[in-house]
């Protein structure tokens, strides 16, 4: 082994990567994926959803919803929100999901962010296709206090057929330990806005505490575990990123923020399966299974701001805490990446900030 083959396998190491014990050659000789298509022209675009009918939901941060139909981005927006009186803190999109019954069931799940009587709530709207536009239906949960400028986090439908929205902690870090406030949390609630019956704190929606930023959320096909990324402090200096996490999301446990990040321990508190370590971040945003084909099972997290990489974990079957390797793509090749989402076909998304990409691995 020549000295840049163990210079590579030692940084693999140092990212946490690669354990010492993993299958370092199998990582490296990955191919890279294939771009297929790119439709551009979007405007801070946050998250994107994917319909079986083929057609590609497009959040935007200003309060729109896109629609990208047969590669072609539509000029009018498939919904947007009224923009209301309050110039200096207007509505704020995030996360979307389709309903699992899409377009039978025309649901689309949005958290939104809006000031009212001088105050700034989160909350997640229910939005109605009607005649190929999105009309507001209902509010799924409603009147969540957060900071000005804090985003209102990402939404996904689980396997079981609840709702998980995740939501950031407070610019202070003060509310991911306050078992009464939802920041720093992800919540989990009926599709009729309902707390359900087994969530783990009776009476409550919060599901699992102790995040920074929880923006990607994942079920692993093989085996339905939980996963979820947070997206770090930055590193000791707070000069970058850094202490980026990768967890398994069990009920009712505490994941630690602010207590502890990244590799750091603490009695009765949840260290990450994985985490970037303080010398470099990943910037963890949205995160994606792959359910067939050649990368089948792989976990992919997109990385955003001074990350910009694609980033694939690859879990032992039997015992999903055990990563068997995992590997960068796309570096510094198509700017900050906000999203990922896998297709049918093994193909997968990657939203960044003004394109959505295609790709076959």
């Amino acid at each position: 082994m020549n000295n840049k083959v163990i210079a590579l396998f030692l940084s693999f190491v140092a990212l946490g990567l690669l354990p010492l014990n993993s299958q370092a050659p199998s990582a490296l000789r990955s191919s890279q994926p294939k771009l297929v298509s790119e439709v551009s022209g979007l405007i801070q675009p946050v998250a994107l959803a994917a319909s079986p009918d083929g057609r590609i939901f497009v959040s935007e941060q200003g309060g729109a919803i896109r629609l990208i139909r047969l590669g072609t981005l539509e000029p009018q927006s498939w919904f947007t929100l009224p923009q209301g009186e309050d110039t200096d803190q207007p509505p704020r999109f995030g996360g979307i999901a389709l309903d699992p019954d899409f377009p039978l069931t025309p649901k689309l799940y949005l958290t939104a962010a809006y000031t009212k009587d001088d105050l700034r709530y989160a909350c997640i709207l229910v939005l109605e296709e009607v005649g190929n536009q999105g009309t507001l239906s209902w509010f799924l949960l409603d009147e969540v206090p957060i900071s000005k400028n804090q985003d209102p986090g990402r939404v996904k439908v689980g396997p079981d057929g609840m709702i998980y929205w995740a939501i950031s902690d407070d610019l202070e870090s003060t509310k991911a330990q306050d078992p009464t406030n939802y920041l720093g949390k992800i919540l989990r609630i009926t599709p009729e806005g309902k707390i359900p019956e087994n969530n783990p704190i009776a009476g409550s929606y919060i599901y699992a505490s102790g995040f920074k930023a929880p923006f990607g959320m994942a079920w692993s096909p093989l085996n339905g575990q939980f996963f979820a990324t947070d997206f770090g402090p930055g590193n000791y200096n707070l000069k970058g990123p850094g202490r980026d996490e990768v967890n398994i999301i069990e009920p009712g446990k505490n994941y630690g923020f602010p207590l502890i990040k990244g590799a750091e321990t603490k009695a009765g508190l949840v260290a990450p399966l994985q985490n970037s370590t303080s010398a470099r971040g990943w910037a963890t945003n949205g995160a994606a299974f792959v359910t067939t084909g050649k990368w089948q099972g792989s976990f992919l997290m997109a990385g955003g701001m001074g990350t910009e990489l694609l980033f694939r974990f690859v879990f032992d079957k039997q015992d999903p805490r055990k990563t068997l390797w995992g590997e960068e793509h796309l570096t510094k090749q198509k700017g900050p990446l906000f999203d990922v989402v896998t297709l049918p076909d093994g193909r997968f998304l990657l939203l960044t900030a003004t394109a959505v990409l295609e790709y076959t691995p």
